[in-house]
């Protein structure tokens, strides 16, 4: 047995519910928790900025907007940005119901379940209609996807693409031999660790990427454990660093 560090109450959210998602920018953190949204400073002290009219997991990000960054909200198919103390409906008809939202090399990248993903402008929230490209060497659709260094991953049912950073008109590119004959089937399992991404794939092993290679590193306990979870999008991955160790949480 290892004994690891405890935990102790930093902030209280004042009439939340359920966690559906948290990012920091270094500065603080905001919250989704039931159907409000709040920031929380370094000092504990929390605020409430506005609501979601949903109740799904979401998918969030930062861009690097200077004063203030903005933080993109993804949920049942609508976007919303936070800014400062404020919280908008992101309402551009170029951009059609996203599924998720990463940043990545200065874009905000909405990804579809359709495999398309549209890019913003710059450290922006604009949307062009033309300003998109599709996951497309296997046609699954999208499920996530996760920003790795210098890379961006694309998560379909049953193969990942890996896409970086382009000199052509549109700035991203899928690189050379980055295809990944393996899916995700627990969207919100996707997570980086260290320098690796782990995720939980169709037969219910949880794999790490080694370069472009999926692992599977979950023991045969955890593998039927995953099997047995009827909807696999209730599966929620966390991860965290301690005394120079590294750990993915399942729950």
């Amino acid at each position: 047995l290892n004994a690891i560090d405890g935990l102790k109450d930093f902030a209280t959210l004042p009439n939340g519910g359920a966690v559906r998602g948290m990012i920091s920018d270094g500065r603080r953190v905001i919250t989704v928790s039931g159907r409000q949204v709040y920031s929380t400073t370094a000092s504990g002290v929390t605020t409430s900025i506005g609501g979601l009219a949903s109740d799904e997991r979401v998918s969030m990000d930062y861009n690097r907007q200077t004063p203030s960054p903005q933080c993109a909200i993804v949920a049942d198919g609508e976007v919303h940005i936070v800014q400062g103390s404020s919280i908008t409906k992101l309402t551009d008809p170029d951009l059609p119901p996203p599924i998720s939202v990463v940043f990545f090399n200065g874009y905000f990248v909405f990804l579809l379940a359709d495999g398309r993903f549209f890019l913003s402008e710059i450290d922006g929230t604009g949307v062009d209609a033309l300003d998109f490209a599709t996951a497309e060497a296997n046609p699954d659709g999208l499920v996530a996807g996760v920003r790795r260094q210098s890379e961006l991953w694309l998560f379909g049912d049953s193969s990942i693409e890996v896409w970086g950073v382009s000199g052509a008109d549109f700035p991203m590119e899928r690189l050379p031999g980055a295809f990944i004959d393996v899916g995700c089937s627990a969207r919100n399992s996707v997570a980086v660790l260290d320098r690796s991404v782990m995720w939980v794939a169709p037969d219910n092993t949880v794999r790490l990427s080694r370069a472009y290679s999926p692992e599977a590193v979950s023991p045969e306990v955890l593998t039927l454990k995953i099997r047995d979870v009827e909807d696999k999008t209730t599966l929620v991955a966390n991860t965290y660093s301690m005394g120079g160790h590294h750990y993915y949480v399942l729950t």
